[in-house]
């Protein structure tokens, strides 16, 4: 049986309930704990969720950035295969970080504390540990070289030289400056502007320190300044930031009450009440902002909770919230030109509010680009992405653009059939910018192709990590519909293709360079051979054949879990649809065989659709029998293909007693 995927997510029914009540943020906050339910949200191969029965249980996730893994000295992380674990409430856990080849570990963010280069850290909430990693060859302005299994040759292109101006920005509470090369974002004469309608809420908290900017300020931050630039730049002149402040204000309670981290959330009757009484329509808005001022909300440092409904003097409305520390703005973010966290997160979780997930690296193993036994989706691994790590660069893909709508005909290239095509710089102000690629008959899931070079916010890929990648096209695939409980959210689930693949997901150097073709197994696409590239643009070749529907049976993957004699637990796989990607979607079927005296539970139901290439995930309950013998015993699952009739038993759960 094929292995693809061994992602599992394993919880108890009861705490999945208590959890999300309950549940402090990540990075992205409630937003990205929803979409734990599907398939390519998180790096984490492993999800285990404990019962309610047991005592208090907190997430300890790792981010990292560079080349190096982070490991836990109980052996429960290893980063890079592993980056989350869920601890009892109060354990003490140690990191240590063992850096790749030519980087160093520069800081720990996060820990308790560090001590002989290794992070400490108490559970006594959800914490988001990071790890920075940088390389120890010194910045060069020359591209490097790459080392890739295809053959490629070598281009020495240099900073584009089309039209640009200094943007300065310097804060009016403190005295940083800086400058750096930013395009214009005019709007075109054939290009309409959409306003996004932001109101922010800016909060105190009864034990908050001093407020490290003013309301006059923030106004200047958010719709004066680096973000509002951002988005105009990203989006080429089609989106406006646009809203109004309220605050500060000081809510009646602490914000770390007995040294329990507690956030504001829209359902607060002082936040609503404070809406209601400053004149405001929340009819005018569509995203509404929380900025609060505590410590304790350094780490995690921002939220989105996707659509809330927000209750103001009776009326219903909806309304995306997001939530960021204002205290992010006293920390530097590491790019060419002064951006701070507080710049970082406000425009990070304004995506999720747009509706946004994660931006994702697919990764197949060394040596393999996408196909393969054991491809998984990397979460936040796209490092050229806001939506990701966005280690080099900031702009989100074209995936993401594409469904936003800031692409028109003239600047997004769509290619139904073989040819040589060219593509501008993806930061530019004319030309084709991006270039989507339809599988024959599988729409839904098309190729995009983009060529990044260092001009605005994309001006960090220029250094010697990244650089090879303005040399070639970065390709993300859409690689299925995102369905998430309980929030509104987006179909742009973007998954960046890895050209040069290594063990370990590292996205550094990615790109099909001049000389590289990819040829995508059971569709009839080829992506190559890239025939040149330079600062002006790119040119490559795109064969499209027709490829008969291979129909295969779906596969599901196996695993074994520890059951206690009389315990329920809830459990859930990926079940993937492997037909060819010329073939048409399919539903699917699936029923649970247990062994004699198990009880099982099929969560919502038991029948989905799948398009080629995309996963579901079902969800079950398993009782074990009271006083059940030691032992290990197989639960299989029966999969139908009901469009073709094809139909497979996998010995999917290894059930352990002991």
């Amino acid at each position: 049986m094929t292995k693809i995927n061994r992602r599992i997510f394993l919880a108890s029914f009861l705490f999945f309930v208590f959890f999300f009540s309950f549940f402090q943020s990540s990075q992205a906050g409630f937003f990205d704990w929803f979409k734990w339910l599907r398939k390519n949200d998180s790096q984490n191969t492993t999800r285990v969720v404990p019962s309610a029965e047991q005592n208090t249980y907190y997430s300890l996730s790792i981010s990292k950035s560079g080349s190096g893994i982070v490991i836990s000295d109980d052996g429960k992380i290893n980063c890079g295969n592993k980056c989350e674990a869920f601890y009892p409430a109060n354990s003490k856990i140690v990191l240590k970080a063992e850096a790749g080849n030519n980087y160093k570990l520069e800081r720990w963010n996060g820990c308790d504390k560090v001590s002989d280069g290794q992070c400490q850290t108490t559970l006594n909430k959800s914490k988001m540990i990071v790890a920075k990693f940088v390389s120890t060859r010194a910045i060069s302005s020359q591209k490097s070289s790459s080392i890739s299994a295809i053959k490629t040759s070598s281009n020495n292109s240099s900073n584009s030289s089309n039209s640009s101006k200094a943007f300065s920005y310097k804060s009016s509470s403190s005295s940083k400056s800086s400058s750096f090369v930013a395009k214009s974002s005019s709007i075109s004469a054939n290009s309409a502007a959409t306003n996004i309608n932001i109101l922010v809420v800016l909060l105190n908290f009864q034990d908050s320190p001093t407020v490290p900017f003013s309301k006059d300020q923030a106004n200047s931050l958010i719709f004066k300044s680096q973000i509002q630039e951002f988005y105009k730049e990203q989006s080429y002149g089609k989106a406006i930031l646009k809203g109004d402040i309220l605050g500060w204000h000081t809510l009646s309670r602490e914000g770390d009450p007995g040294g329990t981290c507690t956030y504001p959330t829209v359902g607060e009757v002082e936040i609503q009440d404070l809406i209601a009484n400053n004149g405001v329509d929340p009819a005018n808005y569509r995203h509404l902002v929380l900025v609060y001022n505590h410590p304790c909300m350094m780490s995690p440092s921002g939220s989105g909770a996707g659509i809330q409904q927000l209750q103001i003097k009776g009326v219903s409305y909806q309304l995306s919230q997001i939530g960021v520390n204002a205290r992010n703005y006293l920390r530097s973010k590491n790019f060419p030109f002064s951006w701070t966290d507080f710049d970082y997160v406000f425009s990070h979780e304004l995506g999720h509010g747009l509706g946004l997930n994660h931006a994702e690296l697919w990764e197949c193993g060394a040596g393999v680009t996408f196909g393969g036994d054991d491809c998984k989706a990397v979460g936040y691994g796209n490092n050229f992405d806001l939506m990701g790590h966005s280690i080099y660069s900031l702009h989100f893909n074209a995936i993401i653009k594409d469904g936003l709508g800031w692409f028109d005909s003239s600047s997004l290239l769509t290619i139904v059939s073989s040819g040589r095509y060219t593509l501008f710089p993806y930061e530019g102000n004319s030309g084709f910018r991006a270039a989507k690629i339809k599988v024959p008959g599988r729409e839904e899931h098309p190729f995009y192709l983009e060529y990044r070079q260092p001009l605005g916010f994309d001006v960090g890929i220029n250094n010697s990590t990244a650089v090879s990648n303005t040399e070639g096209l970065l390709v993300n695939w859409k690689s299925g519909v995102d369905k998430v409980i309980a929030v509104k959210t987006s179909e742009y689930i973007s998954n960046l293709l890895d050209f040069s693949p290594k063990f370990g997901g590292s996205s550094n150097d990615t790109a099909l360079k001049v000389g590289q073709s990819f040829f995508v197994q059971d569709s009839g696409i080829t992506i190559g051979p890239v025939i040149s590239a330079d600062s002006s643009g790119i040119t490559f070749d795109v064969k499209l054949e027709n490829v008969p529907c291979a129909r295969h049976l779906p596969n599901e993957p196996s695993f074994s879990w520890s059951i206690k004699s009389g315990e329920t637990v809830f459990l859930s796989t990926d079940i993937y649809n492997e037909d060819g990607f010329t073939c048409n979607q399919s539903d699917f079927e699936y029923s649970l065989i247990a062994p004699q005296g198990w009880s099982t539970k099929i969560n919502l139901t038991n029948r989905f659709t799948l398009a080629p290439g995309a996963s579901h995930r079902p969800g079950y309950l398993i009782t074990a029998p009271s006083n059940i013998a030691k032992g290990s015993y197989p639960v299989e699952i029966n999969i139908t293909n009901l469009t073709t009739g094809a139909s497979g038993k996998f010995t999917t759960l290894n059930l352990i007693v002991q």
